[in-house]
């Protein structure tokens, strides 16, 4: 049955780079097309979202949007042209640089409601256009953490209505997550090492600089160890010469971006993530599906996933000689990463399996419609 025009949805993400929030967009799409939507993906040209979207059969639109795009008159007609074109009736967009310029656009074309999903646990600034696009143009607004529901409603009060908010947790299909880590048999493991791993991009938010003082103090004790980093970013060249100022470049190998998180994951002992702020992370969740331990700041939204001392080990935001004495401890107690892990994997399976968020977002959007 051909879809009707309520179920066509709008997924709008610019983003070239690839993170949680675009992997987010790429399967929401695809099980809301299963649920029956017609979904729509805006993406970068040259992103892997784009390029995902169309190896999945998802009619995807090329958009590229920078932060001033909304004062570009040119762009927003491009946007208001592609949203009439598709006769949708509901936008979900994934990026503040994207909904300012295309909620305007999306109005004018027709479309009855702008959803934003925020997924950085920062509050918003405080401004006039923000005042404008949250309180007239935006009309839901989901987020992925009680931590950024809390933010907004006590920082931006005077342009966000709490009524407006809805909680929707990432997920992790566990039964598939389980079935990659079965495949395959590469190893990144020499001789015997505690292989700590760290999936993200390379900016200052994810801390890996943190990682590169880790190494230093681990060579110290004499412990035989490697961290691998899975990701790329800016500040890949500045990390890689701290590496090698502490001497300690043969031990911290920079992946690059991976295609195959799962083997990633299934050859890692130690899942070691230093971010400075975050939402409802999903490495964090796929981590803990796969019965890997886990030690992290104690940040933002982390401790609604990361439970301590019961499935991993939180750290004071910053504390370098913490992390290094919880890594070194977790490193010594074997039966410690055995319990984080299979209590992390029962959490996951409890409060973020697949299907509950999904579940939510399309009895919101059956109610929108």
């Amino acid at each position: 049955m051909k879809p009707t025009h309520h179920k066509r949805i709008c997924l709008f993400n610019s983003s070239d780079i690839w993170g949680g929030g675009e992997k987010w967009h790429l399967e929401t799409a695809n099980k809301l097309k299963k649920r029956g939507f017609e979904p729509i993906v805006f993406a970068h040209p040259k992103g892997l979202l784009y390029k995902k979207s169309k190896e999945a059969n998802i009619k995807v639109v090329a958009v590229k949007i920078r932060n001033l795009s909304f004062l570009n008159p040119f762009k927003v007609l491009f946007l208001f042209r592609k949203f009439r074109q598709t006769g949708a009736q509901t936008i979900l967009v994934g990026l503040t640089s994207d909904l300012k310029a295309a909620a305007l656009a999306a109005k004018l074309a027709g479309i009855s409601r702008v959803i934003y999903r925020r997924g950085t646990a920062l509050p918003l600034k405080n401004n006039l256009i923000n005042r404008l696009l949250y309180k007239y143009l935006t009309d839901l607004i989901i987020v992925n953490s009680l931590e950024i529901k809390s933010l907004l409603i006590k920082h931006n009060p005077g342009f966000i209505d709490q009524q407006k908010i809805q909680l929707i947790y990432n997920e992790v299909d566990i039964d598939h997550t389980a079935s990659m880590l079965q495949d395959g048999k590469h190893s990144y493991r020499n001789n015997g090492e505690v292989i700590l791993g760290n999936i993200g991009r390379l900016v200052e938010q994810k801390g890996q600089k943190f990682l590169i003082a880790l190494a230093h103090r681990l060579k110290e004790k004499g412990i035989s160890f490697r961290i691998l980093i899975a990701g790329s970013g800016k500040l890949k060249q500045q990390l890689q010469e701290e590496a090698c100022r502490l001497e300690v470049e043969d031990r911290v190998v920079f992946m690059d971006f991976i295609e195959d998180i799962h083997a990633f994951i299934r050859n890692i002992d130690i899942f070691v993530f230093p971010s400075l702020h975050e939402g409802s992370s999903h490495t964090l969740l796929e981590v803990m599906a796969a019965c890997k331990p886990v030690i992290a700041f104690n940040i933002s939204s982390i401790p609604e996933i990361v439970e301590h001392n019961k499935n991993g080990l939180l750290v004071d935001k910053g504390d370098a000689e913490a992390l290094f004495q919880s890594v070194e401890k977790l490193i010594k107690r074997k039966d410690l990463q055995q319990t984080f892990g299979q209590n992390g994997k029962l959490k996951v399976e409890k409060e973020f399996n697949s299907n509950q968020g999904i579940n939510k977002l399309v009895r919101l959007l059956n109610e929108t419609t």
